[in-house]
């Protein structure tokens, strides 16, 4: 999420997320052409395992500085938890998807 920017970046939507597919994402994120986080000083980020040392390691090669939130302090990243409580309030909670594709569409739109 970049504030200034007022812009979004879904970098995955997966059912079986792990390390693999985090540190493939950092470096889709950290892309020097069309990046999300080219020319980002920070990525605060909560206490999640999926974070391991490869995607921190990629983050850091690209200049990024990852910093977690205190555990069990949600206001830490206040923007980030309404922006997901909105999403699953006004689109998630409201369908019924069919399969990736019909969820890829809606949060999309």
């Amino acid at each position: 999420m970049n504030l200034a920017k007022r812009e979004v970046e879904i970098a995955q939507i997966n059912c079986q997320t792990n390390g693999q597919v985090m540190a493939q994402m950092a470096r889709n994120l950290t892309d020097a052409e069309d990046g999300f986080l080219r020319g980002t000083d920070y990525f605060v980020c909560d206490r999640d395992s999926l974070f391991t040392k490869e995607f921190r390691g990629t983050l850091k090669e690209a200049g990024v500085t990852m910093i977690q939130c205190r555990p069990q302090t949600p206001k830490q990243n206040g923007y980030a938890e309404r922006f997901v409580k909105i999403l699953k309030k006004e689109c998630l909670d409201k369908l019924i998807f069919l399969g990736e594709e019909s969820l890829r569409k809606a949060v999309g739109e």
